[in-house]
């Protein structure tokens, strides 16, 4: 258990960023800070500041030029599965952002590839490709079907079905990612 005080952030910007996402999307208890500074196997040393849960790559961006402006630091949490301490903050006044609600899949069966937010499931996409008749090379990396797509990628991890077809970012086509500044990036073809 952390005995860290809490972090507090500005209050123009917790209240900038509710406008963005929604209240209900802005947590900033000290049983959510602690729940979303927790892995697999550890608990930050320091608690997240908050946790804001964006419902849109839109939102997403304008948190991100926001913190950016407020110079508050960020980290990401796809589904919490993780063993690595990847998303858990390790200053105080760090912003957690909480992938769970992008969630849109797009599946062009045709040409055989799929488009997912990162907060994606490695189950909830195998469940929306069982319908064409596709699937995933990969069957969710080590930390199970649970973990999202976004935190598998973001590893270049191991999954099941590596051994056949390589590390999950060999299927990887192209991404969008979303900077610092709020613009994005986006890679490949």
């Amino acid at each position: 258990m952390s005995n860290s005080p809490p972090s507090v952030l500005p209050g123009d910007l917790l209240n900038s960023l509710a406008a963005i996402v929604g209240a209900d999307h802005l947590h900033t208890d000290e049983e959510s800070r602690t729940f979303f500074s927790t892995d697999v196997f550890c608990q930050a040393d320091v608690l997240a500041a908050a946790v804001v849960t964006p419902g849109s790559v839109t939102e997403l961006q304008a948190v991100m030029r926001l913190c950016f402006q407020h110079k508050t630091p960020t980290v990401v949490r796809g589904g919490g599965a993780s063993y690595t301490n990847a998303y858990l903050p390790i200053r105080a006044g760090t912003l957690t952002l909480d992938m769970s609600r992008l969630t849109g899949i797009e599946i062009n069966a045709e040409d055989m590839y799929v488009t997912v937010e990162p907060g994606v499931t490695w189950a909830q996409l195998y469940e929306a490709l069982a319908p064409h008749g596709l699937r995933t090379p990969m069957w969710g990396p080590f930390s199970g079907l649970v973990a999202t797509v976004g935190g598998g990628m973001s590893h270049q991890a191991v999954n099941y079905g590596s051994g056949l077809y390589g590390v999950s970012a060999e299927s990887l086509l192209c991404m969008d990612v979303i900077l610092a500044s709020g613009e994005m990036l986006s890679t490949g073809s």
